[in-house]
């Protein structure tokens, strides 16, 4: 089985995550694959433009919490190195010398939800739920982009609650471009891809650039940077060890019990 299918039609690459009976959680298979077929479309002649999606019922729930059941607690040196492969890969699609596009439905969340932060642009289903929820269990995000696609004061609110919203309340805040009705999810993306792919690959390219930049300029990179120390720290905390030994001992089912019993329907 492809843990990534790779498609191109009219100058458009699209990227479908294919663990739809996991709801494309991002295992160490899939993001590898996900690299490889980044790679592909990016050096690519036939290709102008990327639509990232996900099969079945969900774009992505988030990264799999299954690597870390039955496995030793992770060292702070282990730790800083996995976020730095998370900065990596997401940096990648912020890098690739051409647009990106994230078709977004039923969930994307916590990782998932910084991979439709890190493609240029976002289109989303109506129902969509988005939302950093790691902070409940004492974590947080790997790759820190919301503050710099939201701003201040709504980063703040989502990652400091771990609070989901659905797709209208995204494209209000700023999170996504658009929402589509479900049913013309796949239509209305490929029309934006296919709009975009029209225009000469150096206009979308220099274009692009100018734009990352300037974020850059202002310091995205050094920020990234420093969470990656961050989160390292919090997860050796006191307080986050009962929720990574849980996760070691119990597994998921253990692990998500652990946050239903704290939080309810929050979780």
């Amino acid at each position: 089985m492809s843990y990534v299918l790779y498609e191109v039609r009219d100058g458009v690459a699209l990227l479908t995550l294919n663990r739809p009976e996991k709801l494309n959680a991002l295992s160490v298979e899939l993001l590898d694959t996900l690299d490889r077929a980044l790679e592909r479309a990016g050096g690519a002649a036939d290709v102008r433009v990327v639509v990232i999606r996900g099969a079945g019922r969900a774009f992505s729930t988030g990264y799999d919490l299954a690597a870390f059941a039955g496995q030793p607690l992770l060292s702070g040196e282990q730790w800083r190195e996995r976020h730095r492969r998370n900065i990596d890969r997401w940096l990648k699609i912020w890098n690739l010398p051409k647009p990106v596009i994230a078709q977004v439905h039923g969930f994307a969340l916590a990782g998932a939800c910084e991979l439709a932060m890190a493609c240029d642009l976002t289109v989303a289903a109506e129902g969509t739920k988005f939302g950093e929820p790691e902070i409940q269990d004492v974590s947080g995000p790997p790759t820190m982009f919301m503050p710099w696609v939201l701003g201040l004061k709504k980063a703040k609110e989502l990652l400091l609650t771990g609070e989901l919203i659905d797709a209208v309340e995204a494209e209000r805040i700023g999170l996504i471009n658009t929402v589509v009705p479900a049913e013309q999810l796949e239509a209305r993306t490929f029309e934006l891809a296919r709009k975009m792919a029209r225009l000469e690959p150096a206009a979308l390219y220099y274009n692009k650039l100018s734009i990352n930049r300037t974020y850059e300029l202002m310091g995205l990179l050094n920020a990234l940077n420093m969470n990656q120390e961050l989160m390292a720290l919090v997860h050796l905390t006191e307080d986050s060890l009962p929720w990574r030994r849980t996760l070691s001992e119990q597994g998921v089912r253990g692990f998500l019990q652990a946050r239903r019993e704290r939080f309810g329907d929050e979780a």
